[in-house]
């Protein structure tokens, strides 16, 4: 289920220079290990990221993007106007010249900003929308009062020399309308021809005068697989240098991080403390132990970097981390939260070291439920860095890993036992477990796509995630008992409208919701008739966890593993559920079936965990924790945002690695699976290699009279032949756009 996605990925960060406050490199080239699944949030934890992360929205989903909104915005039966309304939010421009406000608020829809009222603001601005129209679908059209933020701060551009003076001009088509002047008092690089490709830094942003820029560098060839990542980065508006400043503090905390300890804190060297990571990690965020009790309870030691003896409040590097709020995981590169002498140094808990840590120190009874739990500082050695293949050849039991790892013997058993409690007690309680297969893409030196595998997941995996989703409880618990404040990971209760839509969807495709949930579930909502509408449990026909995780297990029950019906069917089941967040409210988490929830086991790469870290210390009497004027809640919604930027860009960039890899491929034959139905065409998957394209309508009425039947989320003929959900087709490659990351194919066969 999502974001951890999973652990194993790689969090090599790249290396960081000296630079000035505002100046900013080119991206790193590859380092060894980008790419691979991060590690710390984890499938149930996470299970709302697949939404930005991969799961391309089909037939079931929002129409978020602004190419989806624009083809579907008809300004119909208008209600009214609304003059006095004002909203405040992010501005995503479409290359057509207009835009939508994002708004801040996530309950309020997008609305729909036209061209005259965006003449000089920029893509991601942060602006005041005033509404102007409302209309009955409950779409908005507004214009704008002010911009409160600008977010763009390089772009890429074309060297013109213009009138004694040269010209950049952006090659994004939805910043084009904007034209910068080179900033007499900077230098252009030698020997630069007109025409030439330049990455620019704005100095001055457009009025009603053009801005004005500085060249950063050249860039020899802007449609290079090696430019992908730069393109995607600039587009968020990311930063990707650290500046001299928070350099400096880090390293000067990496060299004495030893005088700032405190005495009381606790010597654990003794501890068989492990971790376990993808074979090219290079930091690692988590250690763990276990014995057994004479009771038969599991005592289980959960080692998480203590990244807060580093990351001091006020500093520049905390201000420079807050600002991301998240490391950034691509293919070839990672973009970390914290300089590399941290990450991968001194914060990372690297085998046979001394590292300072915090300790969630737990007891697990017979039913996988926690008994008992304390928090503290930890000074702590890793007896040994694992693998996940190692730890798996240990969980089966092969003779090799057996003999490598018999030192450790006693703690890896009783942490394989303590993971099979602790999973079977997670299922009972009605957590959604998900198995959404996951591409890696693997890539060449230059950027060009070698290959896309689905990316292999262990038993190994599942058993480190579910030692961090239980400290991750005790953390949220200890919150709650013994802080002032506290930092939640909270996922609310599912859309009612998008739940209802997939029990219809279901019923359609022949599975009664009734029959499988059974009649506890069809007495509960009998009886939620009486309540007063708007109650979200009596609105919706999929109210519980256990709900949604009984819905799945019929579903694996009846489809095999590898039954694309399953495969489409788990993808619909996320969309509709909501985003998980960061929130100072104790909300709980739905997927997870949990009250309490948070992040604490990875502040190497996330700053709420840090925040988390920051608030412990503060419970447990330190006077070193956490700022009381620091506003929680503006900083639980900045970290939101930021985790939606970054996996966005994620995603953006594994779409674009996805047509890099099908461009050579023009004209070729493939197997394929329906993965989604739309009113547009049909979106096929194909077999092996999670490349998603569209056969458009027009394609399908041509080849064989197929048109879209709403009712049944089908194509159908006048004769009854349907391709539904699920059926296997070839179809040929007949389109691949990089830039709007668009595939298209044609249909030749309906395999089944």
């Amino acid at each position: 289920m999502p974001r951890k996605n999973n652990r194993g990925r790689s969090r090599n960060s790249t290396p960081t220079t000296a630079r000035s406050e505002t100046e900013q490199a080119p991206i790193s080239k590859k380092k060894k290990g980008a790419g691979t699944p991060r590690r710390g949030s984890t499938r149930q934890d996470d299970v709302e990221a697949r939404k930005s992360s991969g799961v391309r929205d089909k037939e079931q989903s929002p129409k978020n993007s602004i190419e989806e909104t624009r083809k579907s915005f008809k300004p119909p039966t208008r209600r009214g106007d609304a003059p006095l309304q004002v909203v405040e939010g992010r501005l995503d421009l479409h290359p057509d010249g207009f835009g939508f406000l994002i708004p801040t608020d996530p309950s309020f829809p997008n609305v729909y900003v036209g061209k005259d009222s965006l003449k000089d603001v920029m893509h991601r601005d942060e602006v005041r929308v005033q509404i102007t129209q409302s209309f009955q679908d409950g779409k908005m059209r507004g214009s704008i009062l002010e911009v409160l933020r600008r977010h763009q701060k390089e772009f890429i551009g074309i060297y013109r020399p213009h009138k004694g003076g040269v010209l950049l001009v952006p090659i994004e088509a939805r910043d084009r309308s904007h034209v910068f002047k080179l900033d007499p008092k900077t230098d252009a690089p030698a020997n630069l021809k007109p025409g030439a490709t330049v990455l620019c830094h704005i100095l001055d942003y457009p009025s009603k005068l053009p801005g004005t820029a500085q060249i950063v560098s050249a860039i020899e060839d802007p449609a290079s697989p090696s430019v992908d990542t730069l393109r995607v980065l600039l587009d968020a508006s990311w930063p990707r240098e650290f500046t001299r400043v928070s350099l400096s503090e880090a390293e000067n905390r990496a060299l004495r991080w030893k005088e700032f300890m405190l005495p009381s804190r606790k010597d654990i060297r003794h501890l068989p403390l492990v971790t376990i990571d993808g074979r090219d990690a290079r930091d690692f965020d988590d250690a763990v132990c276990a014995s057994t009790e004479a009771n038969g309870n599991i005592r289980l030691w959960v080692a998480i970097a203590d990244v807060s003896l580093f990351v001091k409040p006020g500093t520049a590097l905390d201000r420079e981390a807050y600002e991301r709020s998240t490391s950034v995981y691509f293919p070839d590169h990672v973009v970390p939260m914290l300089p590399e002498v941290l990450s991968n140094g001194v914060c990372s808990l690297n085998p046979f070291e001394e590292r300072p840590c915090l300790v969630c120190e737990c007891v697990i009874d017979r039913k996988g439920k926690i008994a008992s739990f304390e928090f503290y500082e930890g000074l702590m050695q890793s007896k040994r860095r694992l693998t996940y293949e190692q730890m798996q050849g240990y969980i089966e039991k092969e003779p090799w890993a057996l003999n490598e790892l018999q030192t450790l013997n006693e703690s890896l058993s009783n942490i394989v036992e303590v993971f099979e409690r602790l999973h079977e007690a997670r299922i009972k309680r009605g957590a959604i477990d998900l198995e959404i297969p996951e591409a890696q893409v693997i890539l060449n030196s230059d950027g060009s796509v070698l290959d896309i595998q689905p990316r292999t997941r262990l038993t190994a995996h599942r058993l480190i995630e579910e030692c961090m989703l239980i400290a991750n409880q005790c953390a949220a618990q200890f919150l709650h008992e013994k802080c002032k404040a506290g930092v939640y990971r909270i996922h609310e209760e599912p859309d009612v409208r998008k739940a209802r839509e997939f029990v219809q969807f279901l019923t359609l495709q022949g599975i009664n919701v009734v029959d499988v949930l059974g009649k506890k579930w069809e007495r509960r909502q009998k009886q939620s008739h009486g309540k007063k509408k708007g109650d979200s449990e009596g609105d919706s026909p999929l109210t519980h966890p256990m709900d949604y995780s009984t819905l799945l297990k019929r579903l694996k029950k009846d489809f095999s593993e590898e039954d694309p019906m399953v495969r489409a069917l788990q993808p619909m089941m996320l969309r509709t559920l909501k985003q998980a967040r960061y929130s100072t409210q104790r909300k709980g988490h739905f997927a997870l079936a949990a009250l309490d929830y948070t992040h604490f086991t990875s502040p190497i790469r996330r700053y709420p965990d840090l925040m988390v870290h920051r608030l412990i210390k503060e419970g447990i009497g330190l006077k070193e924790g956490f700022d009381p004027s620091v506003d929680l809640d503006a900083r639980c919604q900045h970290c939101s945002e930021a985790e939606r930027t970054a996996m966005d860009a994620e995603r953006k960039l594994i779409e674009i690695k996805k047509c890099r890899y099908m461009e050579p491929r023009l004209g070729e034959e493939f197997e394929a699976w329906v993965s989604g139905v739309t009113e547009k065409g049909l979106f096929c998957q194909i077999e092996g290699h999670f490349v998603d394209g569209l056969m458009n309508a027009e394609s399908l009425a041509r080849w064989g009279g197929f048109a879209f039947d709403a009712q049944r989320m089908c194509y159908r003929t006048s004769g009854a032949k349907t391709i539904h959900l699920g059926h296997r087709m070839k179809l040929r490659l007949v389109g691949v756009d990089v830039t709007t990351r668009r595939i298209d194919f044609e249909p030749l066969e309906i395999i089944g």
